[in-house]
């Protein structure tokens, strides 16, 4: 798929809109990144990269973006979609700001443009319902697919895990870059009194390991499907708030024998893509 080319005129910088499921990411002229956590409960204003309620989306939107009227929007959309297939969420986001043109992105395109790098190029995109695998060449042209979870549902298959071996109810809990020697609270099923487990390398192989191999399945195909067009290529550009997850990326790096080049704010990468385009 090929991204949509223009010539940049003297006008204002547009406003980037990084669509994520949990998170909307928005920069504007000043370069500053706005990051606003979208609720998760109905109705869910975006699911697994797509918009499912347009109202509440559009709602969420106009009340982040401070300059409304007219001017150019960049959209990020999911690896293996088009621009049209993403038409109805283009329209309404220039319905909500008035704006004189709203432009569907590769997530992917836009992510090697916020790392600074240049095709052609492997992108892997770990979001919270969705990961994306992508090669960019060098023109632009980018082709991909997704696995259609993230890491909320490793988080999720995690503490099943650990709930189910260790018999105990976990409280609501978020982990950070380390999850193999995170502390989980919970309380036990039998005798109900508190308890205080750490998720180990034994729940991180049988909880994220599976649902990471169909990942690793992904970054080959998509690799074998550009070998014959392009040259060797050793490096993959992880972006993503799951890039900062250190027992991803060590997986990743172990299991593909790639290179992984992992930006400063991997989870920025794309917005910073979207406002330079």
């Amino acid at each position: 798929m090929r991204a949509m080319q223009r010539v940049r005129t003297t006008s204002a910088m547009p406003v980037a809109i990084d669509v994520g499921s949990s998170c909307l990411r928005i920069a504007e002229a000043d370069g500053v990144v706005r990051e606003h956590r979208l609720p998760q409960r109905p109705p869910y204003a975006v699911t697994r990269g797509s918009i499912a309620d347009p109202q509440t989306f559009q709602r969420e939107v106009r009340a982040l973006v401070r300059r409304r009227r007219g001017g150019l929007v960049h959209v990020s959309i999911p690896a293996g979609s088009t621009p049209d297939a993403h038409g109805p969420t283009l329209q309404g986001i220039a319905k909500a700001l008035g704006a004189s043109a709203v432009v569907g992105i590769p997530s992917s395109l836009a992510a090697l443009r916020g790392a600074y790098r240049t095709g052609p190029a492997l992108v892997v995109d770990v979001g919270a319902q969705l990961i994306e695998v992508s090669w960019v060449d060098h023109e632009g042209i980018v082709e991909g697919a997704a696995v259609p979870w993230g890491t909320v549902d490793l988080e999720s298959a995690l503490a099943q895990s650990v709930g189910e071996r260790h018999r105990m109810r976990l409280a609501p809990f978020h982990l950070g870059s380390f999850w193999a020697g995170s502390t989980i609270t919970g309380r036990c099923a039998l005798a109900g009194s508190v308890k205080v487990v750490r998720v180990d390398r034994h729940d991180i192989v049988q909880a994220v390991h599976p649902h990471m191999d169909d990942v690793v399945r992904l970054i080959q195909r998509v690799m074998d499907n550009q070998s014959a067009r392009e040259p060797a290529q050793h490096d993959l550009l992880l972006v993503g708030g799951g890039a900062a997850v250190r027992d991803l990326r060590s997986y990743l790096e172990a299991r593909t024998r790639l290179r992984l080049v992992v930006p400063a704010r991997p989870a920025r990468a794309v917005v910073t893509g979207l406002l330079a385009a």
